[in-house]
């Protein structure tokens, strides 16, 4: 898969947690089985703009010109999608949430390694689009 694709589904899954998360936290958290108090709200909202300026990142990511350009978006992603999945698997294991929280544990897990392969394969990269001009 190239890394454009990779960052559009990344964006799109993005852009639904951090809406929920940003607008309707206490009704998103409640789908997974946890309760907000006042502080939780917050740090849930806080969150949802963190997801959402991602979204925007890797959505604009998406038309890079030079393969270089977009390792550091690609580096962060996995960072990002890699520590999620941890935190949010030790979590699970210590008894948080409800059999939905495994899908953003799964889809943390699937985006770290997608973006790991990204980091290490480089025929998932694309031909730059953009010329430079010859003097």
């Amino acid at each position: 898969m190239k890394v454009k694709h990779i960052l559009i589904i990344d964006a799109i899954v993005l852009l639904v947690f951090g809406v929920g998360f940003l607008f309707a936290s206490v009704w998103t958290m409640d789908l997974f089985d946890i309760s907000l108090g006042e502080d939780g709200i917050l740090m849930t909202q806080l969150l949802g703009a963190f997801f959402l300026g991602f979204a925007i990142l890797n959505w604009m990511g998406r038309l890079y010109a030079v393969a270089d350009d977009v390792r550091p978006l690609i580096f962060a992603n996995f960072i990002a999608s890699a520590v999620g999945c941890v935190v949010l698997f030790l979590q699970k294991l210590d008894g948080m949430g409800n059999a939905w929280t495994w899908v953003p544990i799964i889809l943390y897990l699937l985006f770290a390694l997608a973006f790991g392969y990204s980091m290490l394969d480089r025929s998932t990269y694309e031909k730059p689009t953009m010329q430079t001009k010859q003097a």
